[in-house]
């Protein structure tokens, strides 16, 4: 906030929703739902669980009987007890949890103390059941295989390469159990499993290249198993519309993360989310696992409702929010007082309370705001083939239009590659052949086919461009038209829509605010009838008045006389200085309430953050006073700078010169013949 408005905040330590007012904005899926109907469907929640098998259920009975004398002695500050980092690897997967226990019974091979020794044998009896534990025995991998049959929950069929799956686990044991035990029970071809995890020998390459195959149409992968590396800034929506969890996240922030992947803006189908778990008779596991339950019921909830899964563990940090869920595991709150907790941090939550709750605006109001500036031509594509018409003969460049497909094609020049030298190289085909379009569905159809192409693994750059007004052709062909005509040069158009003697100055008007910035834009036509002064209308009667663009008239070929059109200029230029002085006027009189209320505001800001400089440095008798005295006066011309240097800014943002700049952009005549 102090980067967006340095003088908004007196006290960092307690600020609300009136500090940050007008420096954020704060939305969630279901305040744009409505807008954006079609790019963002609800999801499908499944909870998909079994009971736990005996060899399951003697690991558990194991797991929840341990009693260690050596490992949990002593909790460190910000870590889980061992015997609760076991439970949650063994949640996830029996592989998962017998990785864990090896490594510990490394670690402990050193030690030869009784409790350490206690402990090897707990570990070693565990693991012993923990290896017991074939496929087959693993409740929760054959519902998953189950639910992936044709004839499962899932409805997958891989042989559809727009029904592909993403699971997610955050063990990388379980995501290599998952990808070597998939292919096999599922019968899955080379290349059609993938996995995704950190400390993989994956290069950054290799995992662009897999995300990318992901949402390839000819790409052979149906199945992809991530580690949360893949949790964050992917996208696997394109060919993707069903996630599933093979282990709950401890995480709300990871459920998020996670889900994002799939059920995001552009995904065209109802995104599937599942969550796999195994359900053991031990009173004590399934109380905890009764905990992560909630936070799946509560997850939906709040995508639902208040938008923000964040606010019901109230700490927006994903370790801290793993410790609290193990906590609560740690000292056995029974699911109904863990429920009243989330409860409580939903209705204290702290981001609504800093942004404030004033009703979410559903964008009508913007659209009603909305309009598009005059312009002479009906389309971009229609501006772009007329101006390259009236270049052809002076540049090399070869164009063709199809005005009924909206499309245009041309080869470019050293000149137009030019344009191109900020951009990836692979925008700019290797024949330099363009294809532009101004069909929005167009373009897109033509980047889902780019990513379906073989050959987008070396080209990311759809053969389609989109035709509009930032595209650097139109930037190029904007600088040569404007360029064609000399310094101080105008020309001069006869229009049999205009009167005999008629004559119209279009002028461009500007004027900038003290920083040189335009803040006034305006165009007017000076009116002339018979040489004499007739008036000054706005851009919008001027193409009325005189149909340009709206029609095509013929160019009668003949050379005007010059001499009154010049002798005029003056008086025209004069009449439009003071046509654009007018607007500056009223800009001013629109913005003047706006900078004195600025300005008040800044002024009391500056009162508070002295308030608060007292407040910090106040005299409680510490030592050290000459210190504080000087660092407070430090910190008080620190504020008494960063004030007069944001208030500068605002008067001079908002404060005007009255020193136009004009330009006279044609000059239209009535046919004199």
């Amino acid at each position: 906030m102090n980067m967006l408005n340095p003088t908004a905040i007196a006290n960092p330590e307690n600020y609300g929703p009136e500090d940050i007012k007008g420096l954020f904005v704060r939305r969630f899926k279901k305040d744009v739902q409505d807008q954006i109907a079609g790019a963002m469907k609800d999801r499908r929640v499944m909870k998909r669980s079994d009971d736990a098998s005996p060899k399951e259920e003697r690991a558990y009975e194991i797991l929840a009987g341990l009693k260690f004398r050596s490992l949990d002695r002593a909790q460190r500050a910000g870590q889980l007890l061992f015997r609760t980092v076991l439970e949650k690897a063994l949640f996830s997967s029996p592989a998962a949890c017998l990785q864990t226990i090896n490594a510990r019974l490394k670690k402990l091979e050193s030690d030869a103390s009784p409790e350490a020794a206690h402990d090897r044998t707990m570990l070693q009896d565990l693991a012993t059941a923990l290896e017991a534990i074939t496929p087959a025995d693993f409740s929760k991998y054959r519902k998953l295989l189950a639910d992936l049959r044709p004839d499962g929950k899932l409805e997958w069929n891989p042989e559809n390469p727009a029904d592909r799956l993403v699971i997610f686990s955050e063990r990388i044991e379980t995501v290599k159990f998952l990808k070597e035990n998939l292919a096999r029970d599922l019968k899955l071809e080379a290349g059609q499993v993938e996995v995704l995890y950190g400390g993989s020998g994956q290069d950054d390459i290799d995992l662009q290249q897999i995300v990318g195959d992901f949402g390839r149409d000819r790409a052979p992968v149906r199945l992809l198993i991530a580690s949360d590396i893949a949790s964050e800034g992917i996208n696997l929506h394109f060919l993707s519309h069903k996630l599933l969890h093979f282990d709950i996240p401890w995480s709300l922030m990871v459920f998020q993360q996670r889900n994002g992947r799939v059920d995001r803006y552009g995904q065209e189908r109802q995104p599937v989310i599942a969550y796999f778990y195994t359900t053991p008779k031990n009173d004590r596991v399934r109380g905890d696992l009764r905990i992560l339950e909630l936070l799946i019921e509560k997850d939906t909830q709040a995508h639902k409702n208040i938008g923000d899964p964040f606010a019901l563990l109230g700490v927006f940090d994903e370790q801290e929010e793993e410790l609290i869920i193990g906590r609560a595991i740690e000292e056995c709150t029974t699911p109904a007082d863990f429920e009243c907790k989330l409860e409580q941090n939903a209705g204290d939550d702290l981001l609504a309370a800093l942004f404030g709750d004033a009703p979410v605006p559903k964008g009508f109001a913007a659209r009603g705001r909305t309009r598009t500036p005059a312009s002479l031509y009906p389309s971009d594509l229609e501006y772009v083939r007329s101006g390259l018409e009236s270049l052809l003969p002076k540049l090399d460049v070869q164009a063709e239009a199809d005005p009924s497909r909206q499309m245009m094609s041309l080869t470019i020049n050293e000149d137009l590659r030019r344009a191109f030298r900020f951009l990836p190289h692979e925008v700019v085909p290797e024949d330099g052949r363009l294809h532009l379009t101004a069909d929005r569905a167009l373009v897109k159809k033509a980047i889902k086919d780019n990513r379906a192409d073989d050959r987008a693994q070396e080209q990311t750059w759809p053969d389609i461009h989109l035709l509009w007004d930032l595209h650097p052709v139109v930037e190029w062909l904007n600088f040569k038209l404007m360029v064609s005509f000399r310094r101080h040069e105008a020309p001069v158009v006869t229009l049999p829509a205009l009167e005999r003697g008629e004559l119209l100055y279009l002028i461009e008007g500007e004027i900038p605010n003290r920083k040189a910035q335009p803040v006034v834009h305006e165009w007017c036509a000076v009116r002339f009838l018979g040489g004499a002064l007739a008036g000054t209308i706005g851009l919008d009667d001027f193409l009325r008045r005189t149909e340009f663009g709206a029609r095509a008239w013929p160019n009668p070929g003949h050379e005007p006389n010059l001499i009154p059109l010049r002798s005029l200029l003056p008086e025209a230029i004069a009449e439009a200085r003071r046509w654009i002085s007018k607007c500056r006027v009223e800009y001013e009189r629109r913005m003047q309430p706006r900078l004195a209320a600025e300005l008040e505001k800044l002024q009391r800001l500056h009162g508070r953050q002295h308030e608060q400089l007292e407040l910090d440095f106040r005299d409680d008798g510490a030592g050290f006073r000459e210190t504080r005295l000087r660092k407070k006066e430090e910190k008080a011309r620190h504020i008494d700078r960063i004030f007069h240097e944001y208030g500068e800014w605002v008067r001079d943002s908002m404060t005007t010169e009255d020193q136009p700049y004009l330009r006279v952009a044609a000059v239209f005549r009535g046919d004199e013949r």
